[in-house]
């Protein structure tokens, strides 16, 4: 009987993926969905892995989990793991999910005796046994940033009341009627010698990734080469443990500084094809309608550059990104992209800088990577007296009114510098809402952590929901889908809890740009030199506006699921008047980008809502899945 079921379960959500490299047995990691209550019925226990294990395969991986213990497990997978899975140890009166360092990023629900985890929102949603109801605090937060880097950024809490987000690399148990474990692995003490340097933690993913595609038997591979030294290092480490000719490399016209302008003068030196993808891509009705499709689903960035892909149909193949490296290698130091590979104070950028706002520039780009040292770090009197200055420096922003340790995370999850938080005009109190993630961060990551490791956890966990969401947790053809190249344990292991200096304020990717020189045979502004197109032009905004059009009417006032769901009156208030802005534009070439930034958040919150709303096969299949 559950056989029949979850084969329709299956085929709803896509159908069960039948090329060389999966079978039918594959559990994508979108398809992962665990539900449990008072009046489950478990028979056995059963251990499976959703997604793709990368560095092993997934029954080595099982292997490894059910005959080492735990801590020796854990262990092992927070230094070598490398791909986006999940594992799920199901059985009676117990549930233990322990998800991937490169994991894309879950939700959970607990309470009242019933627990729900799953990859995709509009799966957790649909199984609450209650009325769905939005957080203020969530959803002022969400709604504030558009259209900001900050896409989704708190990394426990979400916009739905009860509702919390299930990181990479944590471990969840649910016994008894409720949780009774939730940690993370990733910065625990016990964890394994990490490498030695970046060269030789890049080495050996490189070379696990090759393995990984060579066990495959994997004709292609894509690289969104954006022409920046992330990317770059990706290729040339690939290059070393899988053949050139089968790294498809993709560049999208994306913006000046990123882009074909950069890409095609590198992919000329180093002699490697490069195809380029249009930025009227976007504007394509498959690309329109497939993202819409994904917006169903779960939180979606619409403007993502491999989302221009959505045209190319791609299948049975992986997209590697270098997305996420600067900011979890580096922790979000800043690097001038006129700067390449020189940095703030050194000589050589001195004798170029010839004007007083090229000199402000270089200042100020290192004045706040100094907020990222460990000398700041660690003093908390120099913080009190220079949050009024960083400030500044970070307009529009406000000092946090405590600054130490505490004002450190909240100004990262709020502003993303430490003890800086947004200026916001949402209802909600914000440091309220702060301290709340601040108090499930330390349950969750630690209370013990040193300034230093406190700041990378925290950039960690905010920047798998950041981009890890955005980016992986859907797939953009079939079975292919993106991968974060730095969520891995080698690059993690060697990086969280890795001392700041001052040379690193200077020059924060100094080992990216060595190995860049060393695999490349020239330094990386040599290789940018060339010919690339100069791309100037406004930016196009016309999928978005076109996105906007085909769902309009979710944006009405009377139909709006997202209002109905508010209890509290002043964040009612707050919301309605973007619904009044948004659905109430003659023309959307009249709202400016922060508006179009808060209409789309607002639609894909609609478009969830209405998804989660409606019954299907999950529901009766769900409580057999619990067995499977």
């Amino acid at each position: 009987m559950f056989s029949r079921v979850y084969k329709k379960l299956r085929a709803l959500r896509g159908g069960v993926k039948q090329s060389g490299r999966m079978d039918i047995a594959t559990k994508p990691v979108e398809d992962f969905l665990v539900f449990r209550s008072s009046h489950s019925k478990v028979s056995k226990r059963v251990s499976q892995i959703f997604g793709a294990p990368m560095h092993s395969t997934r029954n080595l991986t099982l292997r490894q989990y059910t005959s080492h213990s735990l801590d020796e497990h854990l262990a092992k997978e927070g230094r070598f793991s490398l791909g986006n899975y999940i594992l799920l140890d199901n059985g009676p009166g117990f549930c233990r999910i322990i998800s991937s360092p490169g994991y894309c990023g879950g939700y959970f629900y607990a309470k009242d005796g019933v627990f729900v985890a799953g990859t995709t929102l509009v799966d957790v949603l649909r199984q609450i046994p209650t009325r769905i109801k939005m957080d203020p605090f969530g959803i002022s937060f969400f709604l504030s940033h558009a259209p900001n880097s900050n896409f989704q950024q708190l990394p426990f809490s979400t916009m739905f009341e009860d509702v919390y987000r299930l990181p990479p690399g944590a471990v969840i148990e649910f016994d008894g009627g409720s949780i009774t474990a939730n940690y993370n692995y990733m910065s625990m003490a016990s964890r394994l010698t990490p490498p030695r340097s970046f060269e030789s933690a890049m080495h050996e993913v490189s070379a696990r990734l090759g393995e990984h595609y060579r066990r495959l038997g994997v004709d292609k591979v894509g690289l969104m080469f954006s022409g920046g030294v992330d990317s770059l290092i990706i290729y040339l480490g690939l290059r070393e443990y899988f053949p050139a000719e089968k790294i498809r490399c993709f560049t999208v016209e994306h913006s000046q500084s990123n882009g074909p302008s950069r890409a095609l003068p590198i992919a000329e030196r180093l002699g490697f094809e490069l195809e380029v993808v249009p930025e009227t891509v976007w504007n394509e009705t498959d690309v329109v309608s497939n993202t819409i499709e994904m917006m169903k689903k779960d939180l979606t960035g619409t403007r993502s550059p491999h989302m221009a892909l959505l045209a190319n149909n791609l299948n049975d193949i992986d997209l590697l990104h270098g997305q996420n490296m600067d900011a979890l290698v580096n922790i979000h130091m800043e690097i001038l992209q006129s700067n390449l590979d020189l940095g703030f104070l050194s000589r050589s950028k001195a004798h170029s800088v010839i004007t007083l706002e090229g000199v402000n520039r270089q200042l100020g780009g290192f004045v706040g990577n100094l907020q990222l040292t460990d000398a700041y770090l660690e003093d908390e009197g120099f913080q009190r007296i220079s949050a009024d200055f960083y400030a500044l420096k970070h307009s529009p922003a406000k000092p946090d009114p405590e600054p130490g340790r505490d004002g450190m995370i909240r100004g990262m999850i709020s502003h993303q510098f430490p003890n800086i938080l947004s200026r916001s005009d949402f209802p909600s109190d914000q440091m309220a809402g702060l301290n709340r993630e601040l108090a499930l961060f330390r349950e969750h990551a630690g209370h013990d952590l040193s300034p230093r490791m406190a700041l990378d956890m925290i950039r960690y966990l905010t920047y798998c929901h950041l981009s890890g969401k955005r980016l992986s947790s859907l797939p953009i053809g079939q079975n292919s889908r993106a991968v974060l190249v730095s969520m891995s344990g080698p690059l993690l292991s060697y990086y969280l809890g890795k001392p700041r200096t001052m040379r690193d304020a200077s020059m924060p990717k100094r080992e990216i740009y060595g190995l860049t020189a060393k695999l490349a045979g020239d330094r990386y502004r040599q290789l940018t030199e060339g010919k690339g197109p100069n791309i100037k032009r406004k930016r196009d905004l016309s999928s978005m506006h076109e996105i906007i059009r085909q769902s309009r009417a979710r944006l009405g006032a009377n139909t709006a699921r997202v209002l109905a769901a508010i209890d509290d009156e002043p964040t009612l208030s707050y919301v309605r008047k973007i619904h009044a802005t948004v659905s109430g534009a003659k023309d959307l070439d009249h709202l400016s980008n922060f508006q179009l930034g808060q209409a789309i958040k607002l639609l894909n919150l609609e478009l969830i809502l209405d998804n989660a709303a409606q019954s299907g096969v999950e529901d009766a299949a769900l409580e057999a899945s619990s067995a499977a």
